[in-house]
């Protein structure tokens, strides 16, 4: 706890030392000034980011498809995995590693992921959980193995735990994944049916009434507000599948307790 607030405090202390002009003049006739310079580790710039919350992301206070869009195209990277393409989102971010959920399908064969995030950085990641039970895995990345520019980039979904928020016939929801493209795809529609069993993918699913197109599985679901819903798994002509939130919770919450 004292480390993570002197990570804030040096944090603070420098943006203050920026914009604060503070001159140390040296002794003689000339007083020339000399400002002083600090700098800090990247794991503390990463944990005074964290703690301060500029990596969370801030859902919107009314529906807004546009500004919703742009709030969490941070948050989704993108996936090869040997011949495969996909998507991802980051699901979750702590002091020591992130974590991308993205879907089984890409993740199962023995080909280490390479994740490519919204500035075109590239990482190879560490698959550390699949499921048994639903088409989902997850991957976990070293934040210290970013680049900061990247790091300050990236945003985790945000989730809301409000029930009466939660998904019902109608709710109007976009995807947004990679795709076959390099620039994120994005697809608009609503639920036709917000927990329907799908036998392909022996689960109860969001089924939208949205557009999705390969390389688009792992993606984000979202309503209007840019709260996750769940994950992309597949689609056929206009209609889609999206694992919801609470089953990839109730498969976080086995994943964690093995790499805990």
């Amino acid at each position: 706890m004292v480390k993570n607030r002197g990570s804030i405090f040096i944090v603070i202390t420098i943006i203050f030392g920026i914009i604060w002009p503070f001159n140390v003049y040296a002794s003689g006739e000339d007083q020339i000034p000399i400002r002083l310079i600090a700098t800090v580790s990247h794991q503390d710039e990463y944990e005074g980011l964290y703690h301060l919350g500029f990596l969370d992301t801030k859902a919107l206070q009314t529906e807004n498809i546009k500004e919703a869009e742009e709030l969490v195209r941070p948050s989704v990277v993108k996936i090869a995995a040997g011949n495969y393409n996909g998507s991802g989102t980051i699901f979750e971010l702590s002091e020591s590693r992130m974590i991308i959920v993205s879907c089984r399908h890409l993740l199962q064969y023995d080909e280490t992921p390479s994740i490519t995030f919204s500035d075109q950085f590239s990482i190879e990641g560490n698959v550390i959980y699949l499921s048994d039970q639903t088409d989902l895995g997850f991957i976990e990345i070293k934040p210290q193995e970013i680049p900061m520019q990247t790091l300050r980039n990236c945003k985790k979904v945000v989730r809301n735990s409000d029930e009466e928020q939660s998904v019902k016939d109608g709710t109007e929801l976009f995807h947004i994944g990679l795709g076959s493209q390099t620039l994120s795809n994005t697809y608009s529609g609503h639920v036709l049916d917000p927990w329907k069993f799908f036998p392909e993918f022996n689960a109860f699913m969001i089924h939208s009434r949205c557009k999705g197109e390969p390389g688009m599985s792992g993606g984000g679901t979202f309503d209007l507000k840019g709260y996750y819903l769940g994950m992309i798994l597949g689609g056929k002509d206009d209609e889609t599948a999206s694992l919801p939130l609470s089953l990839i919770e109730e498969e976080w919450e086995k994943a964690f307790a093995n790499i805990s």
